[in-house]
């Protein structure tokens, strides 16, 4: 789950919202294009830039470093910074394996990232990345200005050892459940965790939409190490058991296992598990292909995804498709899932994201700040977010809109990972945009419901976004193998028999602290008082 770059939310946001590129001339230059009036008379800098590469590209979309956007920059860098631009795809899913591979071997390209704060810590400090202080302070006057006080998230020991990414929207986690099923059972939309578990139950049990042996009340899916904090789809429920008084500490330093009220959590999924509510193949569901069949073909009650999970283009407007499957069938978002304090708690992005990186084997430091910098520039983010004005979108009583959203979809595909920087909006000018965004169809309205209630009392989670000021040694050597015990242990607890239960979990626990936990929690706590004495 990344901060702005969950491909189901940029690229919704890509067509949904536009904005005029400031376009300087009459071809595809955009904007940008009259920077330079002669060509640069020095030999042209290689730079290499890593890209995520997701396995996602659309049908006569090109390819992941071959597109519209990537040919579009590629041809503007050369012609603003005399920089030619190359690609280097990495695969999403094992993008950390694979940079550590390329930093070990003195192969990575020019510009890294990552999410992982702790994968940054480390680099910088055995010295495998540049101290990016000078060249940020002569060749970064566009981005420190755009990232504001963000620009320290990406400081180690008092230097510039990267620069972050930027977000002016926190919203990521939502729910979701079949509103016309609820209206055939004349009950309400779920208030509260109860009235939700007890909807799902009468849909397993009534059947409204006739569905038969294939309905699932409830949609769970896999997690992997790199989306660790979604916890099969039942992060909003495990969180909402979390006592709302659990301190700083305990929330910054403690496994999840360990926070009070998380066994209760899981001790609810496994019952709701047992009683036939939840798909007893989810786990091998990869790639949510199941989940989003189930979604478009009606045999769905609920799910808990990314807030905008149903209603995006990415995805294939499920909830547009289910409208045509089944006529009048809707995928509506909903909150129920309230703490023992009344609030609503659901993991946020932090408004920064992703810690971009200059390799120390990399020739071309100076380049690569100038090229994160052209990308700050706020009329080049929205040009790589909304492409060009009066082919990608037009503007009506002031509000860009989407022109044709399938070119949109296999033009502006690859924005959510080329915009590395970002381009910086108000929430309400998303909103707006949105609502009247072809590419969202129908749910437009439901999009931004589910946004707002993404926004409320959203959490940081800091298993997944950790804020200490220095790297906790025990959790580089640690935490893959970790993430798995949690992971498969989670799973075993989840699906076991309801007898078994506690055994499940302790045996997980045990695993867990034996095999380095105790070590990660001892330094974290360590670490975490000394940031805080005197306070």
């Amino acid at each position: 789950m990344n901060i702005r770059k969950m491909t189901t939310i940029s690229t919704a946001v890509a067509l949904a919202a536009t904005v005029a590129a400031g376009c300087s001339k009459d071809n595809d230059s955009g904007p940008g294009a009259a920077a330079s009036a002669e060509p640069d008379s020095q030999p042209a800098v290689t730079l290499t830039v890593e890209i995520f590469d997701r396995a996602n590209a659309p049908e006569g979309g090109g390819s992941i470093t071959d597109n519209y956007l990537s040919r579009w920059i590629t041809e503007n860098v050369k012609q603003d910074l005399n920089i030619d631009l190359k690609l280097y795809p990495v695969p999403r899913a094992q993008e950390v394996d694979k940079l550590n591979v390329l930093m070990s071997s003195g192969a990575a390209p020019d510009i890294i990232f990552t999410y992982d704060k702790n994968v940054f810590f480390n680099y910088a400090k055995q010295g495998g990345i540049y101290d990016l202080t000078p060249y940020v302070e002569q060749f970064g006057a566009t981005y420190k200005q755009v990232a504001g006080d963000r620009i320290k998230a990406g400081k180690f020991e008092g230097k510039q050892m990267a620069l972050v990414a930027v977000s002016g929207n926190s919203a990521l986690w939502g729910s979701f459940i079949r509103k016309d099923w609820l209206d055939q059972l004349n009950l309400p939309l779920p208030a509260t965790r109860d009235e939700w578990y007890n909807a799902l139950k009468a849909f397993k049990e009534k059947d409204p939409g006739g569905v038969g042996k294939d309905l699932v009340a409830f949609g769970m899916y896999p997690s992997n190490n790199t989306t660790l904090d979604n916890q099969y789809g039942a992060s909003s429920i495990l969180w909402s058991f979390v006592k709302g008084d659990t301190s700083e500490e305990d929330l910054q330093t403690l496994p999840y296992f360990m926070l009070p009220g998380w066994k209760d959590g899981v001790r609810f999924i496994n019952k709701m598990y047992n009683e036939g509510l939840i798909d007893s193949e989810f786990a091998v569901d990869q790639n949510n292909t199941k989940l989003k069949a189930n979604i478009s073909t009606g045999k769905l009650g609920a799910f808990s995804q990314n807030f905008n999970f149903p209603y995006a283009t990415s995805n294939g407007l499920l909830n547009d498709t289910l409208g045509k499957n089944v006529p009048g069938a809707q995928m509506v978002p909903v909150d129920p899932f309230q703490n023992d304090q009344g609030k609503y708690p659901k993991v946020s992005n932090p408004l920064y994201g992703m810690y971009i990186m200059v390799p120390k084997t990399s020739k071309n430091p100076e380049a690569a700040v100038k090229y994160l910098n052209w990308l700050a520039d706020q009329e080049h983010a929205k040009y790589i977010t909304s492409g060009k004005e009066g082919e990608h979108y037009k503007v009506v009583d002031g509000v860009n809109t989407v022109i044709d959203a399938k070119k949109n979809g296999m033009e502006l595909w690859t924005s959510g990972d080329m915009n590395l920087i970002s381009w910086l909006r108000p929430i309400e000018d998303i909103q707006k945009s949105a609502l009247i965004s072809p590419s969202l169809g129908k749910s437009a309205p439901l999009y931004v419901e589910s946004m707002n209630m993404a926004l409320k009392d959203g959490i940081i989670d800091y298993t997944r976004s950790p804020v200490f000021d220095r790297p906790i040694a025990s959790i580089q050597k640690y935490k893959a193998n970790l993430d798995k015990i949690y992971l498969d242990g989670l799973l075993k607890a989840i699906m076991c028999k309801a007898e078994d239960f506690d055994k499940m979990y302790e045996a997980m626990a045990q695993e867990y602290m034996k095999n380095g936990g105790q070590e990660i929690l001892n330094e974290q706590k360590e670490v975490y008082r000394a940031m805080h004495a005197g306070k």
